[in-house]
């Protein structure tokens, strides 16, 4: 077809000769209003232990940012029927067992004395269900490494009933000094009597600490809660959203429970409109996705080629498309099956669609749903295999009615008005600016004469620029207002020095103003094994001049407050000369020393008048070091020493702060020298003399 320009409701579209989008008018990415609503009438925990308030969604940890949880309601039986505090802020409902226990700071600490005496907490249970599935849930780790390791276990107890049936143990092998769930799922409570005692208890002599401890009356275990939580339902609105006959729902899923034992289904995604009308993505009570839609009570979809069972802790990213002719189902980049023809539901969807439960706010399939991207056609196998192996969220198209990156907000990411050129370029005569939400400006490009300037503003104030400084010098410049931060990773290089991988600041320049320390004699130039080849000044003042030999090469005696010392030369080139301090009461001794000096190159540069002059490198050689750094989420307290979760003022171990890496770093090649003493002959006498 020829080129040709297209007047469409949502701007103007310019196609090549191959009949491909080459530009769009009236398109960008921005924040719509919140119009995604979430609702739960209780207060739940995260992940990490933290409480958020009732209505307020949980975000977690997702494979891109965050994500939200999504769960059924539930009722920690140790808080509801025991009486007792589950999550250790107090000790209320408690009774100790044994000796060595205690319950503060929201922690249960368990150690027993000796290794032959229990150390534990216990409650007391009522009429629990009989012959009836519950799970047990709990959260530990070793305080410290001290003591014998012994396992930690969560039981149910009483005369006559003491099955390993109703018991969770945790092995040596899986308790660590890092805070981790521990769970049994669907663990059958028999005949159960009365009264039962809920036990946490061991014989360890390292200490063992535990967070919360949870008992529910269901086949598979939730998320904590201390005591009972509500249902979550997290609702979209489906005009100007979703399109019948051209539309594509993506999202990303990660179940938190084992979806094949409690036999009820898990909605993920539910576009209803009656009973015999809809479209879903659900989990079916066998741990299987059902991907269909049902037009007039006859579903279309897929379910038996979906065999394996959907799996904790496994991230699914799922798109579901139809065409009007066809649906498409692809799950982590493999298309499941074929397209198969269907027929659009009967009649106009209701007002929301559901994401993670059914049209009445129930059957949540328990995990955490990120990354939602609705679209008014049908999606590609290979549009849903180059978002799966990018490695990076979801984007706004030309097709994309709604977005939700999940993190942190509701907010959806939603098409607007403005200018994209595609695989070309914009040809600007004055200013672009970017328009924030609020209509302030938040970015302006401008070319003022042949120059070029970036401004960067923060609620309409100027915050910093990128700009080329005069016809002059047409330097570079990189302004913040209120300072300006470079984060490189471990790396800034700041000159040519592309490709540098080694961590570290390289200048290809010179610096023009002091170079002062934060405060006085505070820091160091160099360490022991991070040295400086050369330092050159014009003058040196200092208190104390240092030497790192501590003792006389010559004599091989340490040297002593009030020594007086000699600088022994061994090396002498062009630029400089290398001395060793000794006794000056050695100097005239008979001596041979071995010394170790940095081997050296010849090494070609180009100095400040264009010429090429040699000069004499340090002959180096690459090493693999391992070293150690804070892990996400830890800081080190630089008044206590201690190492402290980031935000709070919990103590916790080195090992848990800290991780492992290996670097790449240039070590000197030393070589030895042979130092001899030269003795001079006396000088003859003097006829004077």
């Amino acid at each position: 077809m020829p080129s040709e320009v297209e007047y469409a409701n949502d701007g103007v579209k310019v196609y090549d000769s191959a009949g491909d989008l080459v530009g769009h008018f009236g398109y960008f990415e921005a924040l719509a209003d919140q119009i995604a609503a979430f609702s739960r009438p209780s207060v739940a925990y995260k992940q990490d232990g933290s409480q958020v308030a009732a209505g307020v969604p949980r975000y977690e940890a997702a494979r891109f940012g965050q994500g939200i949880m999504i769960e059924e309601g539930t009722t920690n039986l140790a808080k509801t029927n025991g009486g007792a505090t589950a999550d250790f802020s107090n000790a209320i409902g408690w009774t100790a067992m044994g000796s060595g226990q205690s319950i503060a700071n929201g922690v249960a600490t368990l150690q027993s004395p000796n290794g032959t005496t229990v150390s534990g907490f216990q409650c007391t249970l009522t009429n629990l269900a009989q012959n009836t599935k519950h799970s047990f849930l709990i959260r530990a780790r070793y305080k410290d490494g001290t003591g014998i390791a012994q396992v930690l276990s969560l039981d149910l107890n009483a005369p006559g009933y003491d099955n390993s049936e109703q018991e969770l143990d945790v092995l040596t092998s899986q308790l660590t000094t890092a805070s981790q769930n521990f769970k049994k799922d669907g663990f059958d409570s028999q005949s159960a009597p009365a009264s039962v005692a809920l036990r946490i208890f061991t014989f360890s002599t390292r200490p063992i600490e535990v967070e919360f401890v949870q008992l529910e009356q269901k086949a598979y275990a939730t998320s904590f809660h201390d005591s009972t939580r509500a249902a979550e339902a997290l609702t979209v609105p489906t005009t100007g959203v979703f399109t019948k006959g051209n539309w594509a729902i993506e999202l990303i899923f990660n179940p938190t429970s084992i979806q094949n034992i409690g036999g009820r289904a898990g909605y993920l995604w539910f576009c209803y409109i009656d009973a015999n009308n809809w479209y879903r993505i659900i989990i079916t009570a066998t741990g299987q996705f059902q991907i269909s839609v049902s037009s007039g009570g006859l579903e279309t979809g897929y379910t038996t080629a979906l065999n394996p069972i959907v799996t904790p802790g496994t991230k699914y990213t799922i798109m579901f498309s139809g065409n009007g002719s066809v649906i498409r189902t692809c799950i982590n980049g493999v298309q499941i099956a074929s397209d198969i023809s269907y027929t659009e539901p009967i009649g106009s969807p209701s007002a929301n669609m559901y994401i993670g439960s059914d049209y009445i706010g129930g059957e949540q399939a328990n995990g955490t749903i990120d990354d939602i991207r609705i679209s008014s056609r049908a999606r590609t196998l290979a549009e849903h295999q180059a978002y799966v192996n990018s490695g990076q969220p979801q984007t706004v198209d030309d097709a994309t009615t709604l977005l939700m990156g999940m993190d942190g907000t509701l907010q959806p990411t939603v098409r607007g008005y403005g200018l994209k050129i595609i695989d070309g370029e914009i040809i600007l005569a004055g200013e672009l600016n970017a328009v924030g939400p609020s209509g302030d400006t938040a970015l302006s490009i401008s070319a003022q004469g042949d120059q070029g300037k970036i401004y960067f503003y923060d609620e309409g104030t100027s915050k910093g620029s990128i700009m080329i400084n005069g016809a002059s010098t047409s330097d570079l410049w990189l302004r913040g207002e209120n300072g300006l931060y470079l984060d490189g990773g471990p790396t800034i290089a700041v000159g040519n020095y592309a490709g540098v991988t080694n961590p570290g600041i390289k200048f290809g320049g010179d610096i023009t103003s002091d170079f002062m320390p934060h405060s006085d004699a505070a820091y160091s130039i160099g360490r022991s094994n991070r040295r400086w080849l050369n330092v050159r000044a014009q003058y040196v003042t200092s208190g104390d001049i240092c030497f790192t030999e501590t003792s006389c090469p010559v004599c091989g005696k340490p040297f002593s407050p009030g020594d007086a010392v000699t600088l022994l030369t061994h090396t002498v080139d062009p630029e400089k000369i290398m001395c060793l301090p000794i006794h000056d009461g050695c100097k005239n001794s008979s001596y041979e020393i071995t010394a170790k000096v940095p081997d050296t190159v010849t090494r070609y540069r180009l100095n400040k008048d264009g010429d090429v002059e040699q000069y004499q490198a340090t002959r180096t050689e690459t090493v693999v070091e391992t070293a150690c750094r804070l892990r996400a989420g830890y800081i080190l307290d630089e008044e206590s020493g201690s190492f402290v979760k980031q935000g709070t003022s919990d103590a916790v171990t080195k090992d848990e702060a800290l991780e492992t890496y290996e670097v790449e770093v240039e070590r000197p090649v030393y070589k030895s020298i042979t130092i001899r003493s030269v003795k001079s002959e006396p000088e003859a006498a003097t006829e004077e003399e």
